[in-house]
């Protein structure tokens, strides 16, 4: 029988012993890149020690939120301001983003509505204590909607001791490498904390303001207030709670909760040792060593103690 009176299968099997060859190497290359890969991934892929309670940051709780309160007494129907520090530290040896940072830096944004960060406020019956709503900013004045420049139209209304540390909020995004953004980054070991307003009273004016495209906007000027009453300073590291009223004696109890979902990143600690192209290969190569892991993230600090006295 001629080689071309084989079967279909028989004619096959002679072209594979043709190139048995070709195909041997070319399994050998295919396999020892493989090995390569796995081998220098599983060496660059070694996680960074850290001396973090957490380590893996999935089995464990990554975050721990702790809550300050100042003054720890007060008299009743006395005008105060009650002052709160939350800490939010990584403590996990993962690398953590996405985490939220409005109440940290807005006191205004202390409910579960507006922040993941939130603070409760329980009185001596055991109930909640409700806050009070914002004041009028601008007295209910009209707006000017003539204006190019946002002029303020009143100097009447609400006095706000206390405005945004706008360069503590600009120096905690630019450590955090993150942009002028809602959400940080934390490094093993790294604590968010709360940023302390400026004391500089003011009233808030209702403005209108022209876009470049000629289109009219709404929004607010900050006016400066000559002779203001007195306000307290800032405790360094706190923010201030405000609008609570606190009208019988006895023990309140304030707590503090963090609502999040996270994403979690492993540190390699032999990775910058390698160039930019080289791990683009690896993250191609080894995708699941590489993918971060989104985590839901619900805390509740231990709770902070005031008496209100007589």
């Amino acid at each position: 029988m001629t080689k071309e009176n084989l079967p279909t299968f028989h004619k096959w099997g002679l072209k594979v012993l043709e190139h048995k060859r070709a195909i041997i190497i070319a399994l050998l290359v295919f396999g020892g890149f493989k090995v390569l890969n796995a081998s220098l991934s599983r060496y660059f892929s070694v996680i960074e020690p850290c001396d973090q309670p957490c380590q893996d940051a999935m089995s464990c709780d990554q975050l721990e939120l702790t809550l300050e309160i100042a003054p720890t007494e007060i008299e009743l129907g006395e005008p105060y301001y009650l002052w709160y520090r939350a800490r939010l530290k990584n403590r996990s040896c993962r690398r953590l983003e996405g985490v939220s940072v409005a109440g940290f830096i807005d006191s205004e944004k202390l409910s579960k509505a507006e922040s993941n960060l939130w603070v409760s406020v329980i009185g001596p019956d055991g109930q909640e204590v409700k806050r009070h709503p914002i004041p009028e900013s601008d007295g209910g004045i009209a707006w000017d909607y003539g204006s190019t420049k946002g002029v303020a139209l009143s100097t009447e209304g609400t006095i706000y001791p206390y405005q945004p540390n706008v360069k503590g909020i600009e120096q905690l995004w630019q450590s955090r490498k993150m942009g002028k953004w809602s959400f940080v980054s934390l490094a093993p070991g790294e604590t968010l904390e709360t940023i302390t307003p400026i004391l500089r009273p003011h009233r808030i004016a209702a403005t209108s303001i022209r876009s470049e495209d000629g289109g009219i906007g709404h929004g607010y000027r900050r006016l400066p207030v000559e002779n203001p009453p007195k306000f307290p300073s800032p405790p360094e590291g706190f923010n201030y709670l405000d609008r609570y009223s606190f009208d019988r004696p006895g023990t309140y109890t304030i707590r503090a909760g963090f609502t999040d979902e996270i994403y979690v990143y492993p540190i390699y600690s032999r990775w910058d040792s390698i160039s930019p192209w080289l791990q683009s290969i690896f993250r191609t190569a080894q995708p699941a060593l590489w993918k971060s892991k989104a985590r839901e993230v619900n805390l509740v600090a231990s709770p902070a103690i005031i008496e209100v006295t007589r």
